[in-house]
């Protein structure tokens, strides 16, 4: 069970769908898609699968603007897009 009002530590439902997925991506420790991004974070938030294609579509909005070039984006072995934050 996590201390922080059922969240893990460092991990606030208020925060920016950026800091979500810096925060997914650093917890998953691997490059992801968007769609690892975004089922981590309804393992942790459930609300944000309600509905899933909602969440699916910011994640997808914020990683495709990239501003500051936060998130460096790779193909895998499966043509499939991945992010990872350095």
């Amino acid at each position: 069970m996590f201390s922080n009002g059922g969240f893990p530590d460092n991990y606030n439902p208020k925060m920016t769908w950026v800091k979500k997925i810096i925060f997914a991506i650093g917890a998953l420790s691997k490059p992801c898609t968007t769609a690892e991004i975004v089922d981590y974070l309804i393992s942790i938030e459930p609300a944000l699968g309600r509905p899933r294609t909602k969440s699916i579509g910011s994640v997808s909005a914020i990683l495709s603007v990239n501003k500051g070039d936060l998130f460096t984006k790779e193909k895998n072995k499966n043509g499939e897009t991945e992010f990872y934050y350095e």
